[in-house]
């Protein structure tokens, strides 16, 4: 309302000073002059806002506060500067540090508020570094010691490792800027894109003198000849990044297919796609440009950066790169009640890329999880198998999320140690494969059966165990192997006593009481854990020796995880 009232204001002022001049008669020749009535209408504007001014009946902002925006300021540091916030004071045992990306005012202050915007690479608490899912977060602080810009810089701010560039550094500045986006994976989202519109023709670059496509051809359209590639065929993108191209080519009858050709940097080929409409094909080429603008890039180090790796802000090691692309969706108006109604065309995932090392790995795409992981790779690098086995047999959401990845950068075998025994144990011993499958009443470990209950297909005889007030549960068999002399015999199905069936039927409270009874699972993880099928040879080869990511949905079986658990704890080489 504010606004609105000092418009109000100013309007009136307008208005009575108008109603002064308008009073004024000029004449010239004795003739009215023409330009009288445009100069009273500056006048009386001008000095109605100026008294209003001068009189603070409207606070007037001061434009030239704004200067710092630009950087002109000669109390400001620099962007790309590293430095440590002790916006926690009077403890110096508690700060943030990291990089100065921009200075801008901040969103939750007021737009003539300036910030420093810092890319944290370290949070301190009392002595402890924490929150280290804050890595990569944006941090503002105001610059100077109070809210006003006519104050000194602010005392918190020291400088760790200022740097200083000057106009023929930008191309430096610039890559810094890319390269920690890529670290932090600050500027990705800001590029993909939720719709791409289609331009009539050849894209500029590829169309020769005589309206065709230039020769040699970069690519071969089907069904195409010679005279077939000229402009009036063609569509294009416009307005891609560099090093990205797609274009459209429209069938020759109508019975064919509308042919695309996208290539982006990431590839020295050219993809394609087909489709029987123009509109069809556009989803394709969305999923194809989301997935390739995504792909980290690979870069050369500056000494800058090469700095930022001695110093700890970077690992000179095997990164992991979790790069997240939304879901897209489009908003078409409903022809009939003109409402917007969403529809999502391509479903969001998440991409797992590593790269650098000991052999200066370039970018390579190894997971993608949708809702379920899925791997690009036969056998992943050493230095990230322990993090493929959390994928795989943890959380893979907590696993795979952000802060799990910034972690096992900075330190693997903290990450491991971070988890429960039984995957640290799984990673210590090499543990590649652990699943268990049920099948028609038969319960399996690696596809090699473990226990069967009576009463099923595959044990057809009834057998029954009373376990009180009407209950009755069907008894059951567990496969062992059988010692005879240095030689394992793998058939010997056994029957259980009586008694221990029932006892393992029963689930007891913390007070020994019974609160209730088993299912089938529950007895399958009881079994696991007093018949230990990780000792037998069989077994304990498939665990070791099996492709690590031949089996990408964990221990597979609802329920089963107590088994798996257990064995992973239990299991040691022999």
């Amino acid at each position: 309302m504010s606004l609105l009232r000092d418009s109000a204001i100013v309007g009136a002022a307008t208005f009575l000073v108008g109603s002064v001049f308008m009073g004024i008669t000029v004449k010239q020749e004795g003739e009215p002059v023409g330009w009288w009535p445009y100069v009273g209408t500056f006048m009386s504007g001008a000095l109605g806002f100026y008294l209003l001014g001068a009189t603070n009946v409207v606070k007037v902002k001061n434009a030239e506060a704004r200067v710092s925006d630009l950087g002109e300021d000669e109390d400001l540091l620099p962007v790309g500067t590293k430095v440590r916030s002790y916006d926690f004071w009077p403890n110096d045992s508690s700060y943030i540090e990291g990089v100065i990306e921009k200075i801008a005012p901040s969103p939750r202050c007021s737009p003539d508020c300036m910030h420093y915007h810092i890319r944290t690479t370290k949070t301190v608490r009392q002595g402890k570094e924490i929150n280290e899912n804050a890595i990569g977060e944006i941090f503002m602080t105001h610059p100077y010691e109070d809210f006003g810009w006519e104050l000194k810089r602010a005392k918190h701010i020291q400088v760790m490792d200022a740097e200083s560039f000057s106009a023929d550094q930008n191309e430096d500045l610039s890559g810094i800027k890319q390269f920690m986006a890529e670290v932090f994976e600050a500027d990705r989202k800001a590029r993909r894109r939720t719709t791409l519109t289609w331009a009539r023709g050849m894209e500029q670059g590829f169309m020769g003198d005589d309206d065709f496509l230039k020769q040699p051809r970069p690519y071969e359209v089907d069904d195409y000849y010679g005279s077939s590639y000229k402009n009036e065929n063609a569509y294009h993108i416009s307005g891609l990044p560099p090093g990205y191209h797609i274009h459209l080519w429209k069938p020759r009858r109508r019975s064919q297919w509308w042919e695309v050709k996208m290539k982006s940097p990431n590839s020295e080929l050219w993809d394609g796609n087909y489709s029987k409409s123009k509109s069809r094909i556009m989803p394709k080429v969305l999923k194809w440009y989301n997935d390739a603008i995504a792909a980290p890039i690979e870069l050369e180090l500056t000494p800058i950066q090469q700095l930022m790796i001695g110093q700890g802000m970077i690992s000179g090691e095997t990164q992991i790169h979790r790069i997240e692309i939304p879901a897209t969706i489009q908003k078409k108006k409903n022809k009939i009640t003109g409402k917007w109604i969403s529809k999502t065309i391509i479903a969001g995932k998440i991409q797992y890329y590593y790269l650098g090392g000991e052999n200066d790995s370039e970018p390579t795409l190894f997971a993608t999880y949708d809702g379920m992981i899925e791997f690009e790779l036969n056998t992943p690098p050493a230095s990230i198998a322990n993090f493929c086995r959390g994928l795989i047999y943890l959380d893979t959401e907590t696993a795979g999320n952000l802060r799990s990845v910034n972690r096992y950068n900075k330190d693997r075998k903290q990450w491991v140690a971070s988890h429960p025994a039984w995957f640290q144990n799984m990673c210590k011993q090499g543990i590649n494969s652990l699943y268990f499958t049920e099948q028609d009443g038969t319960y399996s470990v690696e596809d090699t059966e473990f226990l069967r209950f009576y009463g099923t297909h595959s044990l057809s005889e009834i057998k029954t165990l009373d376990l009180g007030n009407g209950i009755e549960k069907p008894m059951f068999q567990v496969r062992t192997p059988l010692e005879d002399g240095e030689e394992v015999v793998d058939d010997g199905w056994i029957t259980p006593r009586p008694s221990t069936q029932r006892k393992m039927y029963e689930n007891k409270g913390h007070d020994g009481t019974v609160v209730g009874f088993e299912n089938e699972v529950g007895i399958f993880n009881k079994c696991v854990a007093k018949y230990q099928p990780q000792e037998w040879a069989s077994i304990r080869w498939d665990m070791l020796e099996s492709r690590l990511l031949d089996n990408t949905e964990g221990f597979i079986l609802a329920g089963s995880e107590p088994a798996g658990h257990i064995m992973c704890r239990r299991f040691k080489k022999k």
